[in-house]
């Protein structure tokens, strides 16, 4: 079984690289770069996996996958990403600032604030610990919601607090927010090439494979889903009751931000 997929990864990447082949000979130009800003838990796993099964792996050079939630990448992946055809990851602006090149496909998803947030909660206070991720957020392994959303460890508040601000406002890790990062948010937002969303993200990963030259899935797939938890109805609960004040701030800037890309 093993063998027969990675026959058939090579042969997508062979009709990707056709592809690519057949758009330079039309124009006089290679097709422009692709880079997905992921924001954290709104499906994009899925989504980058999609793009890596047609355009080649992290290995090969063709894609360069990392991240920006915990520490600035180092020139080597500045680099990389500078040369490589698709870029993903959870990369926020000041990053995508140092490697993006003129007329890139650039491309993210977007998700209900206050789904996301729960979503995040729930993925690392009950992450399982086959994981190679597991020793990274062992410490976060049973946290009560409150003390999540109220603590000051790096990689909690990195995901709860107005992440799609931090982002695409500027850094993940910027230390203040102020009101002036939803009009620059905004700005970088409607400056990119496709805004996903992810309740509809079946209808816009069709749009994104087009707009990014690979073949058009019939539906998303699912990958780095949250598991069924049961303490989901009663964090719910407390985040609509005693916990809403606390919800309010950490989603102040990216409800602002949300609603507003969604009326346009």
């Amino acid at each position: 079984m093993r063998i027969v997929q990675s026959a058939g990864r090579a042969w997508l990447r062979q009709l990707h690289n056709y592809s690519r082949l057949s758009h330079r000979l039309r124009t006089g130009a290679w097709p422009p770069q692709i880079v997905f800003l992921h924001v954290p838990k709104t499906g994009g796993s899925s989504v980058q996996m999609e793009f890596v099964k047609h355009i080649g792996s992290n290995r090969s050079g063709r894609s360069a996958l990392f991240d920006a939630l915990y520490v600035d990448p180092d020139e080597a992946q500045i680099a990389k990403a500078g040369s490589a055809r698709y870029v993903g990851g959870h990369i926020d602006w000041a990053t995508f600032e140092r490697f993006r090149q003129p007329g890139a496909y650039v491309f993210t998803v977007l998700r209900d604030p206050f789904d996301r947030l729960l979503s995040s909660y729930l993925y690392l206070t009950n992450f399982p610990s086959s994981s190679r991720w597991f020793a990274q957020i062992a410490h976060l392994q049973g946290m009560d919601i409150k003390d999540f959303l109220t603590s000051e460890d790096p990689i909690a508040r990195v995901w709860s607090d107005n992440v799609i601000a931090r982002q695409f406002g500027g850094s993940f890790r910027a230390a203040t927010l102020d009101e002036s990062v939803v009009d620059r948010s905004l700005a970088h937002l409607r400056s990119l090439s496709h805004v996903g969303f992810q309740h509809r993200l079946d209808a816009d990963l069709r749009a994104i494979a087009t707009g990014g030259g690979i073949p058009a899935p019939a539906r998303a797939g699912r990958e780095n889903v949250t598991g069924p938890d049961g303490r989901k109805p009663e964090v719910i609960a407390r985040l609509k009751g005693e916990l809403a004040p606390l919800v309010a701030e950490k989603l102040a800037f990216d409800m602002k931000i949300y609603k507003a890309m969604q009326t346009g």
